[in-house]
């Protein structure tokens, strides 16, 4: 069954849960339906085309108790010169997290995370098709100073490969220099350890976001990802710049919200000892905030991608775009 059957119900619900919020739990949630376009400048090119449907939902239960759900669906295929008339590549990847967390009146959180990854490769009409299954989960404490927050994270991936074990670590932040102004970091590492030798990913992230208030914001962010392997003398890198823009068309025509967005990114690919590539990457979506605090910021930005959502720095890289 393709994954988006399971995808499509949960909206579906969304409208009524939403309505439900104003009884305890609260619920707030945002959802973003988005399409990438990504070019490898090679010769030919290689072109990534993607749809992406994302949801950010949080059910506040109390003061001191809240649960944060979401997912996320990619699809996507490949075209390029290169493939043989009448090949495809296409790829689906989908992703559910739960996080329970437990919150001070000190402003101290402790909590827990799980999160399930789903990636499926298929080659048409060749009988070859592939996927991997990831588990993670930790732990996670943070503190929330009002203007600033900080969290940090620890655990473990599991993936359905014999003999390897992943790690998972990171420290992620925001602070809020003005009321329309917010920025954001983060840093991490994923380790893979094997038979064969470890492997590191790093991933390091800033950006920033800023709201005009009349319901136009602009957004932008940077971020690299490091992978270095035991026994290889050379790390791979890829380092990317981002700037995007949303608009609130909802706002100016007095109607429930409704985010649109556009995004530019561009990647620069340190491959070692092979020539340097770059990639150029559109992004475009649509955007509805759902619940009475839901936030309107599209989940479709390299940005969001490298912010805490994602607790493996190879899944937040993967969905930033850096790999």
């Amino acid at each position: 069954m393709n994954k988006l059957a399971y995808v499509i119900p949960a909206l579906l619900v969304m409208q009524p849960l939403a309505a439900a919020a104003q009884s305890a739990p609260e619920f707030n949630a945002t959802v973003t339906l988005g399409y990438t376009s990504t070019t490898l400048n090679t010769t030919p090119d290689v072109s990534l085309n993607s749809i992406t449907l994302s949801m950010a939902s949080d059910l506040t239960f109390s003061d001191s108790f809240s649960v944060g759900l979401d997912f996320d669906y990619f699809m996507g295929s490949i075209d390029t010169a290169l493939l043989p008339p009448g090949v495809d590549i296409d790829a689906d990847v989908l992703r559910f997290g739960i996080e329970p967390v437990y919150h001070m009146p000190s402003g101290f959180r402790v909590g827990a995370y799980m999160q399930h990854f789903d990636v499926d490769v298929s080659v048409s009409p060749l009988p070859i098709t592939f996927g991997v299954d990831v588990d993670s989960y930790g732990i996670l404490a943070g503190y929330d100073g009002g203007a600033f927050d900080i969290e940090g994270f620890i655990g473990v991936s599991d993936i359905d490969l014999a003999g390897v074990d992943v790690t998972d670590y990171g420290v992620v932040g925001s602070y809020e220099v003005a009321p329309n102004l917010n920025v954001f970091g983060r840093v991490s590492q994923t380790n893979i350890s094997a038979a064969g030798g470890d492997a590191d990913v790093t991933l390091y992230g800033i950006g920033a976001d800023y709201t005009f208030g009349n319901g136009l914001a602009v957004y932008g962010a940077l971020g690299q990802a490091d992978l270095s392997i035991t026994g290889v003398p050379f790390d791979l890198s890829s380092t990317q710049y981002s700037i995007g823009m949303s608009y609130d068309v909802g706002s100016s025509a007095g109607t429930r919200p409704v985010v649109v967005n556009v995004e530019y990114a561009r990647n620069d690919l340190d491959l070692g000892p092979a020539p340097d590539q770059d990639l150029d990457q559109w992004t475009i979506g649509v955007t509805i905030p759902l619940g009475p605090n839901a936030s309107s910021m599209p989940l479709n930005t390299r940005g969001r991608a490298l912010g805490g959502d994602y607790r493996s720095s190879i899944a937040a890289a993967g969905f930033a775009g850096l790999f």
